[in-house]
């Protein structure tokens, strides 16, 4: 019996690992095209507001479906409010898309997460694959895992965020519709959790091989060398803690702000809305503020170079990123907030290492998760990314100021948040 169970996880994570890299290919080499097209044609900015009214409406209408669906159904009705469907992550890919056509700054990890999510539990509801008992929880998170390393590159980092993000049956029922209660106290279980570490870091080596490898995904490479430990690294390191608390509370705040405002009233028109992205447009269009739509991919590749020099990086480009992300977020533009995070730490910390004669590409590899850690409360994430994208004495300094900042700003923003 128990060897049957295992065959069959075995196989539901290799089925999910395969389609992940093949849908996520697909995403990648897609957002690539659509990224190099609005490069090429400015005028996509323009596209905002059409944009914005078609990604309401596509999930209005999904909405209305996953409803009239379920009333029809004996099964667990889901929360149409906040969309938590098992087909929205595919929705979801050409809401990215139509996103960053016109230049919106967000980013793709919702893709990773939820369009693997969504994967996963197509083949566990699948009424003619012997995939039904596995639970909710471990598909949920060999999903996330394979989604994330197909998408980013990054395998361990995938499984770990597998891990931070779902940590319970509860979180991991939000997305289906199907709930295992004899799970449930189980979840937070070390040994639960760590077969489920190796059930997601297996398969998340099978899609990030499959799509790099045979589909053509390309991730950048960062070969930074060794970064020197003594007074400097100490000084510098203790000055980027201060900062990302600083923009932690900034960012935070903005998109709280952005949350309250486009959650009034006023924003329940869709006029109103119209007109906001219309302003957004506008800003966008600027020359002053063109370099912060997207993902912000450029920042972190230009600052990581070899050649980079810190005098490229302006002080306030950190915030102006942060306020177009929280904006385009809070307005509904689909995407997500971790590449743009990952910018947000590198713009933060460039100009902080020039102080110190840190040369550019140590600094950003120092700042380049720490912003994910501390706003998305995965600490662990963020120094396995750091240490999968700089190696061990390039991302040291990442990895210990990932930790530190995710453990002591994640229990700050429960209050934060009240």
């Amino acid at each position: 019996m128990m060897r049957e169970a295992l065959s069959s996880r075995l196989s539901f994570a290799l089925s999910v690992a395969l389609l992940c890299a093949l849908l996520g290919a697909i995403f990648n080499h897609g957002l690539d095209a659509v990224i190099g097209f609005h490069r090429a044609h400015p005028w996509c900015v323009w596209l905002l507001p059409i944009v914005l009214m078609l990604t309401l409406f596509l999930e209005n209408r999904l909405a209305a479906y996953t409803s009239q669906t379920e009333e029809q159904s004996d099964q667990r009705p889901v929360n149409t409010e906040t969309l938590h469907s098992r087909w929205f992550g595919f929705l979801l890919v050409p809401l990215t898309w139509m996103s960053h056509l016109g230049g919106a700054s967000v980013g793709r990890e919702s893709v990773a997460a939820r369009l693997g999510r969504s994967i996963a539990f197509e083949l566990k509801l699948f009424p003619w694959l012997p995939f039904s008992r596995i639970d909710d929880l471990l598909a949920a998170r060999i999903g996330v895992a394979c989604g994330f390393a197909t998408v980013f590159g990054s395998p361990f980092a995938g499984a770990i965020f597998a891990l931070e993000s779902l940590h319970s049956v509860r979180s991991a029922s939000e997305f289906s519709n199907t709930l295992n209660q004899d799970d449930e106290q189980t979840g937070w279980k070390f040994k639960n959790n760590l077969m489920h570490l190796l059930l997601c870091l297996v398969p998340a080596w099978i899609a990030h091989l499959s799509a790099t490898q045979i589909l053509a995904v390309q991730h950048p490479e960062f070969p930074i060398g060794t970064f020197q430990f003594n007074g400097v690294f100490i000084l510098f390191h203790a000055t980027l803690f201060i900062a990302t608390g600083v923009t932690w509370l900034v960012y935070k705040n903005l998109s709280e702000f952005f949350q309250q405002i486009f959650a009034s009233q006023l924003f329940s028109r869709l006029w109103v809305l119209f007109f906001a992205a219309c302003a957004l447009s506008v800003l966008l269009s600027l020359n002053t503020f063109a370099p912060y739509k997207n993902l912000g991919t450029d920042f972190i590749q230009g600052s990581l170079a070899s050649h980079a020099s810190p005098k490229t990086i302006q002080n306030w480009d950190w915030l102006l990123k942060s306020l177009f992300t929280t904006l385009c977020l809070g307005l509904g533009f689909r995407g997500g907030a971790v590449t743009p995070l990952l910018s947000i730490g590198v713009l933060m910390a460039v100009p902080i290492g020039a102080l110190f004669g840190v040369a550019a590409p140590f600094a950003a590899a120092s700042g380049y998760a720490v912003m994910f850690s501390a706003i998305m409360n995965m600490p662990f994430t963020g120094a396995v990314l750091a240490l999968e994208t700089f190696g061990f004495n390039g991302g040291l300094g990442a990895m210990t100021l990932c930790l530190v900042a995710g453990l002591i700003f994640s229990r700050l923003s429960a209050p934060l948040s009240k």
